[in-house]
C-alpha cells in the first residue's frame, strides 16, 4: 500500500499516539514538500530534529509540479480547503495514496472526493 502522511499524523507516529499497526514495512511511505517543510520549521530541539529527519529519510518526497498545481487549483476552488492542505489533498489523489491524517477539514470537506482518508488518531 502507498500512504500519504500529512504533518499531524507524523507528529502522532513519532509520538506513539494513534493506531498505526495498519501499515507494514513493504508499504510505501510518502509525504509531501508542504509536510517536509511543517515539520523542519515545527522541530523544537536537536532530539525531535533527528527523529523527523530518520522518517523523511524513510519517506518518499513528492515534489510538484503542473499537475499537482492544477489538481491544488481544482480542490481550493471546489472544496474550500487551505492551499496546503489543497496540495496535501492533491497529492494523495495523484499518488493514488491514503491519506494519513488527523485533520477534520479533510474528512468533513471532501468525502465525495474519491481522496483516500486513514484516521490513526
Amino acid at each position: 500500500m502507498k500512504y500519504l502522511f500529512d504533518t499531524n499524523a507524523v507528529i502522532n507516529f513519532i509520538s506513539g499516539k494513534g493506531d498505526f499497526t495498519f501499515m507494514t514495512s513493504e508499504d510505501s511511505f510518502q509525504m509531501s514538500f508542504i509536510t517536509a517543510i511543517e515539520l523542519s520549521v515545527g522541530c523544537k530541539n536537536r532530539n525531535e530534529d533527528e527523529i523527523i529527519t530518520k522518517f523523511k529519510n524513510r519517506s518518499d518526497l513528492v515534489l510538484i509540479d503542473r499537475d499537482l498545481i492544477n489538481k491544488t487549483v481544482e480542490i481550493r476552488k471546489n472544496y474550500g480547503l487551505k492551499i496546503p492542505d489543497s496540495i496535501i489533498a492533491a497529492t494523495a489523489l495523484s499518488e493514488n495514496a491514503f491519506l494519513v491524517t488527523s485533520d477534520k477539514d479533510f474528512i468533513n470537506r471532501m468525502n465525495d472526493s474519491g481522496l483516500k482518508i486513514l484516521t490513526p488518531c
